[in-house]
């Protein structure tokens, strides 16, 4: 059965996310693959400017095409809005506080 995407879920994602450390020793092949992907020189803040320019984008494809099945819209609204909700809500910690996730991938 796959994931089905949800606020909790969206989180961790997330905290995973802003929490990887590319000088943190791993052997793992999947980590080790997501560390080399990140791209160079991004903040935190970037990425998760990046995650709310995302987030809008989703919405307004789903509200053009919204006449298609109007629960399944609403429903997918209101998990974009916790979406938004998650992702300003870490900008917010990563503005008031630059130092709480890792820093070493930004020069």
């Amino acid at each position: 059965m796959p994931y089905t995407l949800n606020s909790s879920l969206v989180d961790r994602v997330l905290l995973a996310r802003l929490s990887l450390s590319p000088s943190t020793a791993t052997e793992d092949p999947v980590e080790l693959t997501v560390l080399a992907s990140l791209p160079p020189n991004q903040t935190h803040f970037d990425y998760l400017s990046g995650c709310w320019k995302r987030e809008r984008l989703e919405r307004t494809k789903l509200v053009a095409r919204q006449a298609s099945d109007p629960a399944e819209a609403t429903r997918r609204l209101d998990s974009l809005t916790k979406v938004k909700s998650l992702v300003v809500s870490y900008l917010g910690l990563v503005l008031s506080d630059p130092t709480m996730f890792p820093q070493d991938h930004v020069t």
